[in-house]
C-alpha cells in the first residue's frame, strides 16, 4: 500500500498547480518572484539584519502581489461568466439592479434639489417683500418736504417695526442731516447713488439698505437682519442663515447651529422615517455700503425637511400632501417588488436559453469540421426553435454555396479576362502627325468599360478618331463597344476614298464621315438587340489642310479651345444604333495652331461631389487652361486626376473617357 504524502507536500503540490492553471506557464516568472520575495519576507521577519533586504523583498512582494491579483481576479471572472447561464445571470443584475439603483439615487437626487432651490424662492421672495418696507419712510418724506422729520418718522416707525426690530434712518437735505433715533451716528450714503433696496453690511453686521433720492433729498433707511427676523420670513421652515464677510456680530445673530427643536429658526422634527434634513445655499449679492458696488457674493443657507416644505407650501393641506407622499412611497415599493419578480422570471428561463445555445454551439463545432450534415433536434415552436430550424436551413445551404463561390470566382477570372482583352483593343499609343497631338484615355467605372475611343492613322497624312459611349454598363456594353470598333475599322479599311485636290493643288483621299457613321447605325441596329444605341463622334484629320471634318452622332458636343477661348461644335445627327436608317451630316473645322480639340463622355462632366454640385463644362474647359503647357498626355492624366478628386468617391460613378488634340504646327 502506497503511503499517502503529508499534508504540507499535498498543499505545495496543489498551490503550484493552481498557479499554473492561472497562470500560464509563460507568466510564471512573475508567480516565481511572488514566491521568492515572500520567502525573503519571512526570512527577514526571524534574521533582524536583513533590513536592506527586507525593504526591496516587501516592495517587490507589494507590486507582484498586486499583478498576480489582478490576474486571479480576471481569470475567475472570464472563467466565472464563460457559460452562458452565468453571464445571462449577470446581465439581469446590470439591467434590473443598476437601473433601478440609479432611477432611486435619481430621484433623491430630484427631491432634494427641489426642496432646496423651493425653500430659497419662498425664503428670497419674502425677504424682498419684507425689504420693501424700508422704502416707505423715504417715499412719505419726499413726499411731503416742508413736513417736520420727527411727525412723519413717527408716523410710519410702527410700520417699520413690524418688520425689523431696529432700523435707523439718516435724512440729507441741501447740508442738513437728520438722523433717527436721536443716538444714531450712522453716515449717510453718497449723493450720486441712485435707488436702491437691497443687503449690505454695516459695521461688520448684515443689514436691509433702502435708499431714496429726490433732488437734493436723500434718505436712507437701515435695518440689521436678526435671526428672529430670517426665522420668520418662513415660520417653520427650518434654519436660515447668511454667510460671507459679515464679521463676528453677523455670525452671531444669523448663525443657528446650535438651536434645539421647537425653538425659533429650528429644523422641525421629521415627520417620518423618509424625512431627511435638505441643506441648500444660494448666492446673495452684498453691496459696498454708502455707494451701492458690489462688494461680495453671500451664501443664503438654508437647512429644512421635504415635510417642513410641504406644511409651508399647503398649510391646512399638509394632510393631503403627506398622504400623496406616502402613496408615491408605496408605489415605490411596489415598483421594487415587481423588479424582484422580473428578475426570478428572467433567471426561470435562462435554462431554456442556455440549452438552445449549447445545441447551437455543438452545431457550429460539427460544421466547423465539414460535417454538413449535422442537425439539431428542434422542439417548441418559439424564436429559439426557430433559430435552430434556421442553422439547419443553413448547413443545406452550406455546400450550395460552395459551388456559387467557386462559380463566382470563375466568373471574376473570366471577367479578367475580358477587361485584359478589351485593354488592349483600345490604342496602345498614340500616332505621330507633323501638325497634331494627340491622346486618349479611359478609365472604366467596373472592370470593363462601355466607353469606346480609337485612333487610326489612314492613308498618307489622314487619321482618324473616334469616341463614343455605350448605353448601359459591364459586359453588354464592353461586347457593344468592341463590335462598334470592329465595324468601323473595317469601315475604314474597306471603303473606298474620293481624291480631292488640297490648298497647294496636289490630290488627297477624302472620307465621307457622315456615310460612314450611317453605316455604322445600320449595322449596329441590324445586329443588336433594339434598346441598344451608343452616342458616336467620329472625325478626320487632314494633315494636309489643317481641317478637321466630323459628323456627332448625339454625343456630347466636343470643345475647341482657341486661344483661351471654348466654343462648342454642334451636333450633327442622332444616336447610332435606335433607328433603321438614320440622316447624319458632318462638318468642317480648320485647326489653326495652339487650337485644342477635347472629346470626352459624361463620365468626365457629370460626376458630382458631395454637395451634388456636378463637375461640369466649364470646370473642364478651366483645368485644361490651367495646364496648357503640359503635354498633351499629362493633361489628360491632369483632368482624370481632377474629376477623380472632385467626387472623392471610392467607386467612379461612370466610366471615364477623354481624348485631346492639339495642332502644334
Amino acid at each position: 500500500m502506497v503511503a499517502r504524502p503529508p499534508a504540507c507536500v499535498r498543499l505545495v503540490h496543489w498551490s503550484v498547480g493552481f498557479l499554473r492553471k492561472v497562470f500560464p506557464p509563460k507568466r510564471i516568472t512573475v508567480a516565481g518572484v511572488f514566491l521568492v520575495s515572500l520567502l525573503l519576507v519571512i526570512a527577514a521577519f526571524f534574521i533582524r539584519h536583513m533590513t536592506l533586504i527586507a525593504v526591496f523583498a516587501w516592495l517587490t512582494l507589494l507590486v507582484t502581489g498586486c499583478i498576480l491579483l489582478w490576474r486571479g481576479v480576471r481569470y475567475f471572472i472570464r472563467r466565472s461568466i464563460w457559460r452562458l447561464r452565468n453571464r445571462l445571470i449577470v446581465t439581469y443584475m446590470f439591467i434590473g439592479m443598476v437601473p433601478l439603483t440609479l432611477l432611486i439615487l435619481l430621484v433623491g437626487l430630484g427631491v432634494y434639489v427641489f426642496v432646496g432651490q423651493t425653500a430659497v424662492y419662498l425664503v428670497m421672495t419674502e425677504l424682498e417683500q419684507t425689504m420693501d418696507a424700508l422704502k416707505v419712510p423715504g417715499r412719505v418724506i419726499a413726499a411731503n418736504p416742508g413736513a417736520p422729520y420727527e411727525d412723519i418718522i413717527k408716523q410710519v416707525a410702527p410700520f417699520v417695526r413690524d418688520r425689523f426690530q431696529d432700523f435707523q434712518i439718516v435724512v440729507q437735505n441741501k447740508g442738513q442731516v437728520f438722523r433717527y433715533p436721536a443716538g444714531s451716528k450712522l453716515a449717510g450714503a453718497k449723493p450720486e447713488v441712485p435707488d436702491y433696496t437691497g443687503l449690505t453690511i454695516v459695521d461688520g453686521q448684515y443689514c436691509a439698505w433702502s435708499h431714496t433720492k429726490k433732488g437734493d433729498l436723500i434718505v436712507d433707511v437701515v435695518a440689521p437682519v436678526q435671526r428672529e427676523m430670517m426665522a420668520e420670513l418662513v415660520p417653520h421652515l427650518g434654519r436660515i442663515s447668511i454667510s460671507g464677510e459679515g464679521g463676528e456680530l453677523a455670525r452671531r445673530k444669523l448663525n443657528a447651529d446650535q438651536l434645539r427643536e421647537g425653538d425659533v429658526g429650528a429644523v422641525p422634527p421629521p415627520a417620518s422615517q423618509v424625512d431627511p434634513e435638505v441643506t441648500w445655499a444660494s448666492p446673495v449679492m452684498l453691496v459696498q455700503w454708502g455707494s451701492a458696488e458690489e462688494k461680495d457674493s453671500g451664501l443664503l443657507l438654508i437647512t429644512t425637511r421635504p415635510s417642513a416644505l410641504i406644511r409651508a407650501i399647503f398649510s391646512e393641506k399638509f394632510e393631503v400632501a403627506q398622504a400623496v407622499l406616502y402613496a408615491f412611497l408605496v408605489i415605490a415599493v411596489l415598483f421594487l417588488m415587481v423588479e424582484i419578480i422580473s428578475f426570478i422570471i428572467g433567471l426561470s428561463l435562462t435554462r431554456s436559453i442556455t440549452g438552445n445555445v449549447a445545441k447551437l454551439y455543438e452545431g457550429t463545432r460539427r460544421v466547423a469540421e465539414g460535417d454538413f450534415s449535422h442537425r439539431i433536434p428542434i422542439k417548441g415552436r418559439d424564436q429559439l426553435a426557430a433559430v435552430n430550424e434556421s442553422f439547419n436551413g443553413m448547413t443545406e445551404r452550406l455546400e450550395q454555396l460552395v459551388i456559387v463561390a467557386k462559380e463566382k470566382e470563375r466568373l471574376e477570372s473570366e471577367i479578367e479576362i475580358a477587361r485584359e482583352v478589351q485593354s488592349q483593343l483600345f490604342p496602345q499609343h498614340s500616332p505621330r502627325m507633323k501638325s497634331l497631338e494627340i491622346s486618349g484615355l479611359c478609365r472604366p467605372a467596373r472592370m470593363v468599360s462601355g466607353d469606346y475611343y480609337d485612333f487610326l492613322c489612314l492613308q498618307e497624312t489622314n487619321l482618324a478618331v473616334a469616341i463614343g459611349d455605350v448605353a448601359g454598363k459591364g459586359i453588354s456594353a464592353a461586347l457593344l463597344m468592341a463590335a462598334i470598333q470592329s465595324i468601323m475599322r473595317t469601315q475604314l479599311t474597306s471603303s473606298t476614298p474620293m481624291l480631292a485636290a488640297s490648298a497647294n493643288g496636289a490630290s488627297h483621299t477624302v472620307y465621307s464621315t457622315s456615310k460612314m457613321v450611317s453605316q455604322l447605325s445600320r449595322q449596329l441596329y441590324l445586329n443588336t438587340s433594339p434598346e441598344k444605341y451608343a452616342t458616336f463622334l467620329f472625325g478626320i484629320y487632314d494633315e494636309d489642310d489643317r481641317v478637321f471634318t466630323y459628323t456627332n452622332a448625339g454625343h456630347l458636343p466636343p470643345i475647341l479651345i482657341r486661344r483661351g477661348e471654348p466654343t462648342l461644335l454642334e451636333v450633327t445627327g442622332t444616336v447610332v444604333g435606335l433607328f433603321p436608317s438614320s440622316g447624319y451630316e458632318e462638318r468642317k473645322l480648320g485647326l489653326e495652331k495652339g487650337d485644342l480639340l477635347v472629346c470626352y463622355t459624361d463620365g468626365i462632366t457629370e460626376p458630382e461631389n458631395e454637395y451634388g454640385e456636378e463637375f461640369g463644362t466649364e470646370r473642364l474647359v478651366q483645368t485644361l487652361i490651367q495646364h496648357k503647357n503640359l503635354e498633351i498626355a499629362e493633361m489628360t492624366t491632369k483632368v482624370m486626376d481632377a474629376v477623380r478628386n472632385w467626387t472623392s468617391a471610392p467607386e467612379l460613378p461612370d466610366d471615364m473617357t477623354l481624348m485631346l488634340a492639339r495642332r502644334n504646327a
